[in-house]
């Protein structure tokens, strides 16, 4: 069941949605190429198709319907004699998925709206860093004074990893990765090239640089990533890792003339986060926790041999969003008797619980924005956008490693701010630059 603060976020978006829609048309985004409504109205055609989707899910249908659209549901109700039955084996939970899923699209459009000039793009970058930093902060401060900072006993203070204000580790693990990545991205758009200089107009930059909010923002990146450090989070670490690899590589092609200054600042970051794991945890104990995991590598595999069983029955329209954990028990072997509430794999429990048409549409609506976002790194010619569109790749890259081994997308926090990321690829893309008007200034 959701809780109080998600149907809070829920309210709020469509609220805000609503004020959006009595100030301009949905369409009618401020600040915005031409030639970027075309591919807009897809996402949103891609939008609604999933929501009509959740919807045909929700619904009664006729039980012959049924029977052919869902076989599996239909041998489970058929003793029932019900004549007209939803698709969903967890009707109030896939509505619920249902209301989150169309509140996340009300705050794309949102944000797309609100996020319209440089002003307002930094200014929201600077908020999720700093936002991030003080999660990190309060979780450090939980983990190492217990429950006497720990006011509101929302965390297990037993539990020695970082958490932060969530209740899992590997989740607050995606949320600073997602955080850290957007802060890279801010930090090489704070940061200007510059040619050959003499030792004297070295020094002077240097000390300008000491003084200025780079090296503040330069820290808080660093805290993010020993906060991801403490959280013991494999994947997540192993995926921010990688992604960092990825973005360096992305922006060392397509940075010009200042590839020695990204290599230097990349290196830099992969530098940074392997003598913080090192200090904070220790390479050998990072060698012994990754051979250590092997019993439990072969639980997900042997979790994996179940869900293919689950999926054959349920490959077309799924079980109903929500309902893996009401639906995979019976067909979980006897090797253990857990409570298994999530497959740990993102696609394979959108394709178990949507089915593929509608496991599709939802990969399909990350990989356009994702391709959005390559676009604008690839063909703009503004550093600041340029640089937007890194920091939101980048994070784009990491949760499609990190997805493969847990559910970011299932905390509300962490995917809306995936979609706020999603907005920013297509603002990178499709936003003007200053004193530009059409398309074809970029």
């Amino acid at each position: 069941m959701l809780g109080w603060s998600v149907y809070l976020f829920c309210g709020a978006s469509f609220s805000l949605l609503l004020w959006v829609l009595l100030q301009r048309p949905l369409m009618d985004l401020p600040h915005w190429q031409a030639e970027g409504s075309q591919p807009l109205r897809y996402l949103a055609y891609l939008w609604l198709a999933l929501l009509g989707g959740l919807a045909l899910q929700l619904i009664p249908l006729p039980a012959n319907w049924v029977q052919t659209l869902s076989p599996a549901r239909w041998a489970i109700v058929a003793p029932y004699g019900a004549d007209w039955l939803p698709l969903s084996a967890t009707p109030v939970e896939t509505f619920q998925y249902w209301m989150l899923s169309a509140a996340y699209g009300a705050f794309f459009w949102v944000a797309l709206h609100a996020l319209s000039d440089r002003r307002r793009l930094r200014l929201f970058l600077w908020a999720v860093v700093i936002n991030a930093v003080i999660s990190t902060v309060y979780g450090v401060l939980v983990l190492l004074g217990g429950a006497a900072f720990e006011p509101i006993a929302l965390l297990n203070t037993n539990n020695r990893v970082l958490s932060g204000p969530f209740v899992g580790r590997n989740n607050f693990a995606g949320f600073l990765a997602l955080s850290a990545s957007l802060g890279i991205g801010l930090l090489l758009a704070e940061m200007r090239p510059s040619g050959e200089r003499t030792w004297r107009e070295w020094l002077r930059d240097t000390l300008r640089l000491l003084l200025s909010r780079k090296v503040t923002l330069r820290l808080m990146i660093v805290i993010l990533v020993a906060g991801l450090v403490l959280t013991r989070s494999r994947m997540g670490n192993t995926a921010f890792l990688s992604a960092t690899c990825v973005a360096g590589f992305l922006w060392f092609l397509r940075s010009g003339g200042s590839r020695r200054l990204a290599l230097i600042l990349f290196v830099s970051f992969i530098l940074v986060d392997v003598y913080i794991i090192g200090s904070v945890v220790g390479l050998d104990r990072v060698v012994e926790r990754i051979q250590a995991t092997e019993t439990q590598s072969e639980l997900r595999v042997d979790i994996n041999a179940d869900a293919l069983e689950y999926g054959a029955d349920y490959w077309a329209w799924g079980s109903g969003a929500d309902s893996f954990d009401q639906v995979f028990p019976v067909y979980k072997s006897v090797y253990g008797s857990g409570l298994i509430n999530q497959a740990h794999n993102e696609y394979l429990q959108f394709i178990l619980e949507l089915g593929v048409v509608l496991g599709v549409l939802t990969l399909a609506i990350g990989a356009f924005s994702a391709w959005q976002g390559g676009q604008a790194l690839w063909r703009r010619k503004s550093r600041f956008y340029r640089s937007v569109a890194l920091g939101s790749v980048m994070a784009f890259v990491y949760l499609a490693i990190h997805s493969t081994a847990d559910f970011n997308l299932r905390i509300p926090a962490n995917a809306a701010l995936f979609v706020a990321i999603m907005a920013l690829m297509w603002r990178a893309r499709y936003t003007p630059s200053k004193g530009s008007r059409t398309g074809s200034s970029l």
